[in-house]
């Protein structure tokens, strides 16, 4: 329980020191020192990881509908993407059929980077950062 409440603890703190960053940039933009202002946004901006958008295909792929999607949103909340494929059984699943079990691992891993090389092409026009990730 501790935990949660630590997190949620470092959250409010950073909040807090958020907050302290913009009014701290208003005052000066208010007292005619926007250059400042601009700077101490800038350095609130640089010091903010990328916000990541999940996007889950079926199985193995990527419907064009939620690519489209993906890549609106995306684009409109400035988000880079990151692209997740899972595969509806593990590999462990596959251990009586050792002899086939890395053949239908790597079969499935092949089609879901076919299908997100598409979805990482369409990213790449709208300059939109792109990951993918495979897991069993």
């Amino acid at each position: 329980m501790a935990g949660i409440f630590g997190r949620i603890k470092q959250k409010l703190s950073r909040a807090s020191n958020k907050m302290d960053k913009y009014q701290e940039a208003i005052t000066f933009a208010e007292a005619g020192e926007s250059d400042y202002a601009m700077e101490t946004m800038a350095e609130q901006r640089e010091d903010q990881e990328p916000t990541r958008l999940l996007v889950m295909g079926r199985e193995s792929t990527f419907s064009k509908e939620i690519i489209d999607y993906a890549l609106d949103m995306a684009q409109r909340m400035s988000y880079e993407i990151l692209a997740l494929n899972t595969a509806p059984l593990s590999c462990e699943t596959f251990k009586l059929f050792s002899s086939s079990r890395n053949q239908i691992c790597e079969e499935f891993k092949s089609m879901s980077e076919k299908s997100a090389g598409l979805f990482q092409e369409a990213a790449a026009e709208k300059r939109i950062p792109f990951d993918h990730v495979v897991m069993f």
